[in-house]
Order: structure tokens, then C-alpha cells, then sequence
């Protein structure tokens, strides 16, 4: 709740420099719009939390599948290779299998 301002008092009028202006009991500070909370923040963690588990899980299954497709069509020093360097794996997965 906001205090209405007062006139300045006519007491002391000569060494008050604020005579006849409006006078604040309090300054006024505007409530920021970001004020976070620790509950905000705790719960920031846990959905960051869950959206890393959910894409580690969809990374790991992406690459044993193209691990797996890249055996299938007869690549496997791509797979031997894929191991330290998985970009391979999507190579041997995508070109045509061996004859």
C-alpha cells in the first residue's frame, strides 16, 4: 500500500529546502517484474533434470540402433571406428550395405 505524500512542514522554514514542494515519508521503489523465488528455481532444476535424462536416454538408443544398422549392412570397421568417433556410425548406418 502506497503512503500519500505530505506537504513539507512550515517548522524550520528557513533551513528546510523543501518549503511548499511535496515531500515522500518513504521513497517509492517499483516492485521488479523477475523476482524469482527459491521454489521457481528448485523446480527449474528438476524440469532441466528430467529434459537431460529424457535426451541422454534418445541418444543412447539412437546410437546402439546405428551402431546395430551399421553391422547389419557389413560395415564393421565403421563400427570398430564409431566407437571413438560415432559419426561413423551414422555413415556406415546411411551408405549402402556391402555386396
Amino acid at each position: 500500500m502506497t503512503r500519500r505524500p505530505r506537504l513539507a512542514s512550515s517548522r524550520g522554514a528557513a533551513s528546510s529546502p523543501a518549503v511548499g514542494r511535496l515531500v515522500l515519508r518513504e521513497a517509492w521503489h517499483p516492485r521488479p517484474m523477475d523476482v524469482s523465488t527459491e521454489r521457481d528455481e528448485g523446480a527449474a532444476k528438476v524440469n532441466s533434470g528430467i529434459l537431460a535424462a529424457i535426451l541422454a536416454v534418445i541418444w543412447v538408443v539412437l546410437f546402439i540402433w546405428l551402431g546395430i544398422r551399421t553391422l547389419r549392412r557389413g560395415h564393421w570397421v565403421m563400427f570398430i571406428v564409431g566407437l571413438f568417433i560415432p559419426l561413423f556410425w551414422i555413415i556406415g548406418a546411411l551408405i549402402p550395405p556391402r555386396r
